[in-house]
């Protein structure tokens, strides 16, 4: 289920859409050359991945019991 989306797209060309679902928050962003990069955090705002989400290859991000990362996973 989809959740609240925002979409920016910025003077230079670049893109923005932010989504908000029910396992958290999704940043993706565009550059100028189309180079596209997203963002994972979960309802407490911590980020738990990034990386391109048309392959699917990014960095899983681990964090301690504090909440802070501890670690990144490829």
């Amino acid at each position: 289920e989809e959740g609240a989306l925002v979409a920016t797209e910025w003077a230079d060309g670049s893109e923005e859409i932010r989504q908000l679902n029910a396992a958290g928050l999704v940043i993706r962003q565009k550059d100028r050359t189309g180079k596209v990069t997203a963002f994972r955090y979960d309802l407490l705002c911590r980020p738990v991945w990034q990386g391109n989400p048309e392959t699917g290859r990014g960095v899983q991000l681990h964090r301690d019991d504090a909440g802070s990362p501890e670690r990144l996973i490829h």
